[in-house]
């Protein structure tokens, strides 16, 4: 089983993103981000750079691309790139950023793109990662990406001694832009060693790129994860909910590491109680209880064969991929106080690693979902709330 510690997770934003400052930092403090990927969006060097440098956390910087200018596929923009590049570079520069990365352009030719990143000294292109795009842009009507394949992106590693970012999103668009299977091409990426990744969700069968955030597409990530070597960064390269509050971007890494373990939801059973015993015996467990006092088999017993059977309850277990119970969700309506509560309690080694945080919110969406179908007395007449915490066991 892979091992979620060795996850090396960066946050995406702009350079002038000043609405995510102290953010950014609650997060670098609190060690949700391992490092910042910052876009270096043309002319905010002076303003924002020693923004950005007053948190102390690692950089990658991210040169502007087509959108905002820059474009190595075509010759007549030329003199604009090094311009545009000068000022990443002095973003990296700034921030002791080891890598830059740059998109091969759009609408032009691989060849030009070859010859504009072997234009630039070798010390530059020993920090240049190129990024891997889909076959069809966002634009309407769509245009052609460079980059958008395996073949061509080794070649430009090849004649320039450029590294790699792997996008997997982009490579999926690409793959089914061009008719090819992902899976395949993905692998054939991987054999490029990337030094990183780009992560966002989409549609599994879609060519144009969404980056919706991890878990509302349908990317197989179990399968992902599978070919990627997960010890390497990974940017987190997704839309945000909010324009003050990162709090999508902790769920996501809640997300990205538990996905790892492939995790999975079920109702408890009768062939559980053992298990939810021994983690609800757990010291740490006990000492968050309300009766902090270690539970005897028989009151267990009792009181887990009709808790399972409860139509006011919904007892949710989390199983990792051999069917092991390493925490749980319960949730029990008060008719006291005319709302959901929640019991939690997470088993000693997955504990530190959100899977508390991403437990609750996937659990609430099932508890949803039931109480739509009128579960426990009063049924659908009930105003359903967010449920209140209360303890661990």
């Amino acid at each position: 089983m892979k091992e979620s510690a060795a996850l090396t997770i960066g946050l995406k934003l702009w350079s002038n993103n000043r609405n995510y400052y102290e953010e950014a930092q609650r997060l670098a403090v609190k060690g949700v981000c391992d490092y910042i990927e910052l876009y270096a969006l043309p002319g905010t060097l002076d303003e924002f750079g020693p923004l950005w440098k007053s948190i102390d956390i690692p950089y990658v910087v991210h040169a502007p691309h087509f959108m905002h200018g820059m474009n190595l596929s075509k010759q007549e923009c030329r003199s604009s790139n090094n311009r545009l590049a000068a000022e990443a570079f002095a973003f990296a520069d700034l921030l002791c950023a080891n890598h830059v990365i740059f998109h091969p352009g759009v609408e032009g030719d691989d060849e030009e793109t070859i010859r504009q990143l072997n234009d630039w000294p070798e010390e530059k292109r020993k920090r240049i990662l190129i990024e891997n795009k889909p076959y069809y842009s966002i634009d309407k009507p769509p245009l052609i990406c460079n980059g958008h394949s395996p073949t061509a992106i080794r070649r430009m590693m090849n004649e320039t001694g450029v590294g790699f970012c792997f996008d997997i999103g982009h490579g999926i668009c690409s793959s089914n832009g061009r008719g090819v299977d992902p899976f395949e091409e993905l692998a054939s990426y991987e054999s490029l060693r990337p030094a990183m990744y780009h992560l966002s969700d989409n549609d599994s069968k879609s060519p144009i790129d969404g980056h919706k955030r991890l878990g509302d597409g349908n990317y197989d990530f179990a399968r992902i994860f599978s070919l990627i070597d997960t010890v390497k960064p990974i940017s987190i390269e997704t839309e945000k909910e909010s324009a003050e509050s990162l709090k999508d971007f902790e769920t996501e890494t809640c997300f990205l590491k538990n996905r790892l373990y492939e995790l999975t939801f079920k109702q408890a059973g009768m062939d559980d109680m053992k298990e939810v015993y021994e983690l609800a015996n757990d010291p740490t467990v006990r000492a968050n209880s309300i009766r902090s006092e270690p539970i005897s088999w028989e009151t267990h017993q009792n009181w887990y064969q009709k808790k399972i059977i409860d139509p006011d309850s919904r007892f949710y277990l989390v199983c990792d991929v051999e069917n092991k119970v390493c925490g749980y969700v319960r949730y029990d309506f008060s008719t006291k106080i005319g709302k959901w509560c929640v019991s939690i309690a997470i088993s000693p080694q997955y504990r530190g690693r959100g899977l508390g945080t991403w437990a609750l919110k996937h659990t609430e969406v099932l508890l949803r979902k039931s109480h739509a179908d009128n579960i426990g007395k009063g049924g659908g007449g009930r105003q359903f709330e967010s449920p209140e915490p209360r303890y661990l066991y």
